[in-house]
């Protein structure tokens, strides 16, 4: 299929063959329906309300691929398989983006002659059609139109089956690193997937995704008990991003927020280390004023005593000398005495997690990163970068 003949050119320009669990090509083309549905009736009937944050408004309707990446969760470890090559690819399966122009703007003259247009295989071949770049995810069978996107929905309207375009197959991550987990915790309720039993990212449109990912083969299940607590990871979502010892992905690198569960099951664990310590290090624990007041009344007390009691006063003279030392050690032992255990939670001047702790240096930590379009062409292209 990526191979072209030495015939004639339109013959060598083969159908895309998506090779998918029927299951999943008709959840596929559900959601490439279904965008196709919100984006017109947004357009025509100015319905804005309806977008739940997946139509950019005045800017037009969701391109392909920030649309999925709203939608599918660890988009960015897609990684390109190949050069682009042309084939005749499914218009079920594309994602529009009509935000140029619509085929109602178009007479019937200009319709045809569109189809004509956009139809010519030999022009594709020849780099004389408008450059097309399709982004096919290859294990789920949806395609996000980076260029040649407003041809998409056209071609759904006029009922055109096939669109010609230059297609860069990509992989997703294989079902069986993703697990997806309904999250009710008192205060909110979340749907939430991971990836490699680390990886946290918050499927915020589960309507959207769960059916594309059970079709997949992910199961929707309970949060386990061994994981992080849900309350913390609902923290990490509001962390400052990137920080050297936050779980929360750095925003700039990552378009979802993502977090990472061994760093927080990390600041866990360094958290509940037990430390010896004094009373004055614990955290919000204070010392009652009404004890630094007894005792300062009694070591002035005792040491009135020692100062005017007689000398042949041996028995009232050692209890004010035990009374002035108990005093004065009563005052220092929250400062000097270490004698206390407590989790390192608990003390005061701590740090979140020391760097040498951190998974991120430990192990090292995949960040799913954009490389800068070629001069050439702007071609979307996504890498994974490995930081030590």
């Amino acid at each position: 299929m990526h191979e072209m003949g030495t015939r004639d050119p339109a013959e060598s320009v083969k159908t895309l063959d998506l090779d998918i669990d029927p299951e999943l090509a008709s959840v596929a083309r559900q959601l490439v329906s279904s965008k196709y549905w919100l984006d017109k009736t947004i357009a025509e009937q100015d319905a804005a309300m309806l977008s739940g944050g997946l139509h950019d408004g005045g800017y037009g309707p969701a391109q392909g691929w920030p649309f999925l990446q709203r939608v599918l969760p660890f988009l960015h470890a897609s990684t390109a398989q190949g050069d682009p090559f042309p084939a005749l690819v499914p218009t079920a399966h594309v994602l529009g983006c009509s935000w140029k122009w619509r085929g109602r703007e178009l007479t019937p003259h200009g319709v045809t002659r569109r189809v004509q247009l956009l139809s010519d295989v030999d022009a594709l071949l020849s780099g004389e059609l408008d450059q097309t770049r399709y982004c096919w995810i290859q294990p789920l069978g949806i395609i996000a139109p980076h260029e040649g996107k407003n041809r998409a929905d056209f071609f759904r309207a006029q009922g055109i089956e096939f669109i010609p375009a230059n297609v860069v197959a990509y992989s997703y991550p294989a079902e069986h690193r993703l697990k997806v987990y309904r999250v009710e915790y008192p205060g909110f309720a979340q749907t939430w997937a991971v990836l490699d039993d680390r990886w946290l990212q918050r499927l915020d449109h589960p309507n959207w995704s769960l059916p594309v990912l059970e079709a997949y083969g992910v199961e929707v299940r309970a949060w386990p008990s061994d994981f992080a607590r849900p309350q913390d990871v609902q923290l990490a979502l509001f962390e400052r991003p990137g920080g050297a010892s936050f779980a929360l992905g750095d925003s700039s690198r990552d378009a979802n927020a993502t977090v990472d569960l061994h760093t927080i099951a990390a600041k866990q664990a360094y958290a509940d280390e037990h430390l010896r310590t004094g009373m004055s290090e614990l955290k919000d624990v204070k010392v009652d004023a009404r004890f630094w007041q007894a005792c300062a009344a009694s070591a002035v007390l005792s040491m009135l005593a020692l100062a005017f009691a007689p000398q042949a006063w041996g028995a009232f003279r050692e209890a004010a000398a035990t009374a002035f030392g108990l005093s004065l050690g009563a005052v220092v032992f929250p400062f000097l005495g270490r004698v206390l255990v407590a989790p390192r939670r608990a003390l005061t001047n701590q740090r979140t997690l020391p760097p040498d702790r951190h998974p991120e240096r430990v192990a090292g930590r995949s960040r799913y990163t954009y490389r800068k379009p070629l001069a050439a062409h702007s071609e979307l292209s996504i890498e994974t970068k490995k930081q030590v």
